[in-house]
């Protein structure tokens, strides 16, 4: 047996000092190499295709003719991506397999769930035992593809049914996400108007949706997704892709308008009925416009969607003043867009009692009573905030200016540069290029009151020293006058997407201080792009090169190399683009 231990020993690559007599004593910091114990690829592996717990993601073969007291087990990978510094080691049983779960869960941490190729290098790896003790050993290194486990979600969808006569081509009703990639946001939404006859009367409103796709299709009825059973009534549950039947939502809900929503990762769907007739503009009538019937000035707003979809509607309003600057009492109401018509007066948002001076409360629709904010609260702006689906107001009082200035070494202290609060809470928020020591002013012209640092990220306007200088370079900064807190954070701006690749790479942009934009020249694929800052999605731009929007939609674009420009309001955070094919 002895003489069998060392024949097989003696057949490893490495070589082993005779006089060490137990393997524990060995520092493990390499794995040896076995004789027969090796890994071999086995082409892409699509998690979406596999229908048990596990798969084989490396063809294993195992030594055979080990000497008697000798084992090999415990296999395990350890998949590194692609360009990664990560690595994971997952559990691969006696043959190579590896729990689904395990590997879907690398794929989605590093690369999120859209369903492509991923790459990684897969070492297999074992432990040679020996009378209980154990050395790590190798099978190699192979290549690892693997395809997570998700359902092809597309970019829109739409509402094909009763309420536009079931046409085949017809799109006026989409269904959308958020705008970021449809693997990080797989929730889409729209509204539809409840179908009615010639004679306005409501009828049922039957209905399939279909994916984008389906209109390139040779079959577009094959193409939809639906219910399981005709006429399924119900509001919310599974949807189905082959073999669609219609759902029907009964006339007799009373509903007006429906919100269709889909989760397309967990295939789901949820409609709502809504009876109310909600309005999508509402504006400020009081003492700031002379109770004017038709002047549309101080208009609230939303996100810029439906009111079903985000019923908040607010807006920010000076306090109203005498022809002296003195202050009065805000007396006011709010009118539908609806209400600019006949009865204009008996269609507003007005407070149940007159004068109410609360700050929260339930509102009524008529011709009611005023809400009044006094003059003595010492205001010098309201935020008017209304959510019409609760039938409910938020007042508040702000006493902070809209701007505050930076003004530092990046212009030779001569330039002062706006930060906005846009709520006039007292928390202000700036984009631009610092270069060495800065302060905060609340004047653009003088520097009374100017606010200096303190410590750490605290700021007094009690006389101080200027901000600590920071590198040249692009910042996100931000002043919080209610905290008395400063921050200043470096700001990239990158362009994402198909068009660049995929929707996890990131292409950077390059601060061009000269003229004040961000820039890249570089090929871009047939496909679709937006703008975000530092690799993330809490902030993005889509939409059209002068009105680039926050989640706005993603930018389509031909195959070719491209100079792209980004241009960003340091004060407002709006942004505008050009792109121009070299």
């Amino acid at each position: 047996m002895l003489l069998g231990a060392m024949t097989f020993m003696a057949a490893c690559d490495e070589d082993f000092n005779e006089d060490v007599a137990a393997p524990q004593g060995w520092d493990q910091v390499s794995a040896i190499s076995v004789k027969g114990f090796t890994a071999k690829s086995v082409g892409v592996v699509n998690l979406g295709e596999v229908t048990g717990d596990s798969v084989t993601v490396v063809d294993v073969s195992l030594p055979s003719g080990l000497p008697y007291g000798v084992s090999l087990g415990n296999l395990k990978l350890v998949v590194t991506p692609e360009g990664s510094s990560n690595s994971y080691t997952l559990n691969a049983g006696s043959t190579g397999k590896v729990a689904v779960s395990d590997l879907q869960e690398v794929i989605n941490k590093e690369y999120g769930l859209r369903p492509d190729t991923r790459t990684f290098s897969a070492e297999l790896t074992a432990d040679y035992m020996d009378g209980g003790q154990a050395i790590l050993a190798t099978g190699g290194t192979v290549e690892l593809k693997a395809i997570a486990a998700a359902p092809i979600i597309e970019d829109v969808y739409y509402y094909v049914g009763a309420a536009n006569g079931w046409s085949d081509s017809d799109q006026t009703y989409p269904l959308k996400n958020s705008g970021a990639d449809v693997y990080e946001d797989p929730i889409f939404v729209g509204v539809v108007p409840a179908p009615v006859d010639e004679n306005g009367d409501r009828v049922d409103n039957w209905f399939k949706i279909a994916p984008a796709s389906a209109y390139e299709a040779e079959d577009f009825w094959g193409s939809l997704m639906g219910a399981s059973t005709d006429g399924d009534g119900t509001l919310q549950g599974r949807f189905v892709t082959k073999d669609a039947q219609a759902w029907n939502l009964p006339a007799s809900d009373g509903a007006k308008t429906y919100v269709i929503k889909l989760d397309m990762m967990s295939g789901t769907y949820e409609f709502t009925p809504y009876v109310e007739d909600l309005c999508d503009e509402y504006c400020y009538v009081g003492a700031l416009n002379g109770w004017s019937d038709s002047d549309k000035t101080y208009q609230l707003t939303n996100s810029g969607v439906s009111a079903y979809l985000d019923p908040i509607f607010s807006i920010v309003i000076p306090a109203p003043v005498d022809d002296n600057g003195n202050r009065v009492d805000n007396w006011f109401k709010l009118a539908p867009g609806t209400a600019y018509g006949d009865n204009f007066w008996g269609s507003l948002i007005c407070a149940a009692d007159n004068g109410d001076e609360s700050l929260k409360g339930q509102y009524v629709i008529g011709d009611a009573g005023a809400f009044n904010q006094p003059a003595s609260d010492g205001a010098t702006y309201y935020r008017i905030s209304i959510n019409v689906l609760a039938g409910t107001w938020e007042f508040t009082p702000m006493a902070f200016k809209e701007y505050i200035y930076e003004i530092g070494n990046e212009s030779s202290w001569s330039t002062a540069h706006a930060l906005r609060s846009a709520n006039y809470d007292g928390k202000y928020v700036g984009y631009y290029w610092l270069d060495g020591e800065y302060k905060f002013k609340p004047n653009e012209d003088n520097w009374d009151g100017d606010w200096e640092y303190v410590d750490g990220n605290k700021i007094t306007d009690a006389g101080g020293p200027n901000m600590p200088g920071v590198a040249a370079g692009f910042y996100m900064i931000k002043v919080d006058l209610s905290e008395m807190t400063f921050e200043t954070t470096p700001f990239t701006v990158s362009i994402i997407g198909s068009a660049n690749g995929a929707w996890d790479t990131d292409t950077d942009l390059t601060y061009n201080a000269e003229e004040g934009c961000f820039e890249v020249t570089t090929t871009l694929n047939d496909g679709e792009f937006k703008f975000r800052a530092n690799h993330d999605w809490g902030i993005n731009w889509g939409g059209e090169p002068n009105g680039l929007s926050q989640d706005g939609p993603n930018i389509g674009v031909a195959a070719g190399t491209y100079l792209i420009k980004f241009y960003l309001d340091g004060a407002t955070g709006t942004a505008k683009y050009t792109i121009e094919q070299k």
